[in-house]
């Protein structure tokens, strides 16, 4: 079984050290640096790609609706906007998953039962049918106050019963991807070689490594399903990460092939 000392003593090993650690929280010098940044270097690497073992489907739960919508179908007679609806521009907003590390898109809800004339297939279908707006809906992640004036994170949307596709937090290393770990493994290393030996260049070594596995993830990932190849101008890409497809559509569901990745010297 994979653990996270055995992540951590392989990138003690990438970085020249002949020291290991037995437990995170043995209190040596090693293991207190790795427990510093090991889950955020975790957090990094996920929001880094499209990782397929930590993508997760989830409905949104409605924290305010508009006016005029079958949730708030009365109008104020003032017809003045209130922060008691979503922004301007609006229809719903919805709560940001807890274990959610990046959304990637929001698409519409089931259809209701189908009811209409017997379609040209061998029986009729009764039942409900996946009715995906793909490949999403056009979103925004935003702030907003709880009901205490905290702030909190929340999604914007115009469909009703949003569902989220999004990437989740995966802290049990035994799921990981293997090109996960061997990322994760580089990048820690890049950390842990600036905390423990000060080396500028070992650390941009490492994570030109684990910026080459993220890349190889990419591809590997999109591999793994239905891939629609529509080259997109890199002007586009880099701007804006989508592709319109009409009011309230937007294409995309892909990576920018200039997005995040850990930083050289």
């Amino acid at each position: 079984m994979t653990s996270s000392v055995d992540v951590t003593n392989r990138a003690l090993q990438a970085i020249g050290t002949r020291s290991t650690i037995a437990s995170m929280s043995e209190g040596s010098n090693e293991s207190n640096n790795a427990s510093l940044c090991y889950a955020t270097t975790r957090q990094e690497l996920i929001r880094s790609a499209p990782w397929n073992f930590c993508t997760a489907t989830a409905t949104l739960a409605l924290l305010k609706s508009a006016p005029g919508t079958v949730e708030t179908p009365s109008v104020p007679a003032s017809g003045v906007w209130s922060t008691a609806y979503p922004p301007p521009g609006w229809s719903y907003e919805y709560a940001y998953p807890a274990d959610c590390l990046r959304a990637r898109k929001v698409v519409a809800n089931y259809m209701p039962v189908q009811t209409g004339p017997v379609p040209l297939f061998p029986f009729a279908d009764t039942s409900p049918l996946p009715f995906w707006e793909l490949p999403g809906q056009r979103f925004q992640v935003t702030a907003d106050l709880d009901v205490n004036n905290n702030p909190v994170t929340c999604i914007l949307a115009n469909i009703d019963q949003a569902i989220l596709c999004y990437l989740r937090d995966i802290a049990i290393e035994d799921i990981w991807d293997p090109l996960f770990t061997d990322a994760m493994v580089q990048a820690l290393a890049g950390k842990l070689a600036l905390a423990l030996t000060g080396d500028k260049q070992l650390a941009a070594q490492r994570f030109k490594m684990a910026n080459d596995a993220v890349i190889e993830a990419r591809a590997a990932d999109a591999n793994e399903g239905l891939t629609v190849m529509n080259h997109e101008a890199e002007w586009i890409t880099a701007g804006h990460g989508v592709r319109w497809l009409g009011p309230g559509q937007s294409g995309g569901g892909f990576s920018m092939p200039f997005g995040s990745l850990f930083g050289g010297f």
